[in-house]
């Protein structure tokens, strides 16, 4: 090992960069034009055993290989030398009979002769063979660290655990972006985690989402992580160079992203995980990169699936109690309903006026002798309806007897309620009559200030309206 420093030393020399400045990687020609990288200097050091290369797919490598010299290339900025590596600088030189060395960095070469590259790289190849069992024992435990991380959480919260694991897998492979998309909840969790923000301006707002309010949102980064999905059959896909296969917008070749990988989850659990390289440390995706990614995604299913099933089970018992509270024919709340509002309005009450409207529906019981049960819910449903349409969100309307209704209506005082009983009224006098009975019924209401009781006034409202009942029977 000592010695292959020492050489990797002379060759930064030879090449006029420091020696932490220049990578060096040893390719061997397997079948085909398919090679495998034995190891080398820099990156090249712990890529070992985890990059494949195709000469076809690869452009500079393929003319270095057929023109059988070193072949070089140097630009402003880093772009693709080949697979998951990228460069400023590089030279590629083949060595016969099946041997090639890559020489890059992320600064620029000084390039020395054809003769002097290809001694500098036979002196490298000298002490490399084959990949050690020490690394391939590293990058094993590398993978169960990261799989163990991305799991490793208690949170019940489906967004929680959906977070927990786009970052945990996003700082596994060393990405600057992670997107993870669960459909079924339309949950999109962001690991931006660069040393700026890798979202263009178009996939950000100030506003964040109400379900997360710390993750970025976007209706372009739900639209492109649908159209990964809408081809599970392209996943897992790697793509080292964003420019050549780009992402959908926001993400696509103009954004930061240079390269991507994304790898579909497996049921029960319905969605997408997306890893993103970024200008900010541009590079591709290691076979042992993507292991890592394709781990993490078959073993994120269970908590997962775990927070999944939790969270429908407390809609099951949202929906449960909703209905417990709620009257089956009409909809509004039911006398439970009712009593648990007004509680609710009392502990939270801040002061201000509320006023109180009851309801009494006239000849239920006539309408029912006469035309049947059907007749007298069609009367129930129409007058909860008009009730409903005459006021707001969040006033609290409930029937709270077989013929009774009540309704809250928090700071709301005496004209104002008065406003909202002659809109009831009016609404009711509209309703179509039944056989030869009009749809009437008798109401009576009345208003608190800061200091008066609550339930003073529903019983003031009450008697009113039993008042204007028997003022009705007698006319």
């Amino acid at each position: 090992m000592r010695e292959l420093d020492t050489t990797l030393t002379a060759v930064a020399e030879a090449f006029a960069v420091p020696p932490d400045s220049l990578d060096t990687f040893v390719f061997r020609r397997v079948d085909g034009g398919r090679m495998v990288h034995l190891g080398g200097g820099g990156r090249g050091t712990g890529w070992a055993g985890v990059v494949e290369i195709h000469l076809e797919s690869e452009p500079l490598i393929s003319h270095a290989w057929a023109m059988r010299r070193p072949t070089r290339y140097a630009g402003p900025t880093s772009t693709q030398a080949f697979g998951p590596y990228w460069a400023a600088s590089a030279v590629v030189v083949p060595l016969p009979p099946d041997q090639l060395v890559v020489f890059g960095s992320s600064g620029q070469l000084q390039m020395p002769d054809d003769e002097t590259v290809r001694q500098l790289a036979t002196q490298v190849i000298g002490h490399i063979a084959a990949v050690s069992p020490a690394k391939r024992l590293a990058d094993e435990l590398e993978l169960l660290h990261a799989v163990r991380r991305a799991t490793a959480t208690t949170d019940a919260d489906l967004r929680s655990v959906a977070q927990h694991i786009v970052t945990a897998a996003a700082e596994a492979l060393s990405c600057e972006l992670g997107l993870l998309w669960l459909p079924e909840r339309e949950v999109l969790a962001v690991a931006d985690v660069g040393p700026s923000s890798s979202l263009p301006d178009s996939a950000r707002t100030d506003e964040p989402a109400a379900e997360d309010a710390d993750a970025p949102h976007h209706d372009g980064l739900i639209t492109m992580m649908e159209q990964l999905l809408a081809e599970p059959q392209m996943l897992p896909r790697c793509q080292q160079d964003n420019s050549v296969h780009a992402l959908a917008p926001p993400l696509n070749g103009d954004s930061t992203v240079v390269a991507w990988f994304a790898v579909e989850l497996g049921p029960p659990v319905r969605g997408v995980l997306l890893l993103c390289h970024t200008i900010a440390n541009p590079r591709g995706f290691t076979l042992q990169c993507q292991q890592i990614g394709n781990r993490i995604a078959e073993a994120a299913v269970t908590p997962l699936a775990t927070a999944l099933a939790h969270e429908r089970l407390n809609d099951e018992l949202a929906r449960a109690s909703d209905e417990a509270r709620r009257d089956s024919l009409t909809g509004v709340h039911n006398r439970l309903g009712w009593q648990e509002a007004v509680e609710d309005f009392r502990r939270d009450r801040r002061g201000g006026t509320a006023s109180v409207v009851m309801l009494d529906v006239d000849d239920l019981k006539q309408v029912n002798d006469e035309h049947g049960h059907r007749a007298g819910d069609d009367m129930l449903r129409a007058i909860s309806n008009a009730l409903l349409a005459s006021t707001r969100s969040r006033d609290i309307v409930a029937r709270i007897g077989g013929d009774e209704f009540a309704v809250l209506l928090p700071e709301t005082d005496a004209d104002d309620c008065a406003s909202v009983v002659a809109r009831f009224s009016d609404r009711i006098d509209e309703l179509e009559p039944i056989g030869d009975r009009p749809v009437a019924a008798s109401l009576g209401w009345a208003t608190c200030s800061a200091s008066d009781d609550l339930d003073w006034v529903m019983r003031e409202a009450d008697r009113r309206m039993y008042h204007a009942k028997h003022s009705r029977s007698q006319r």
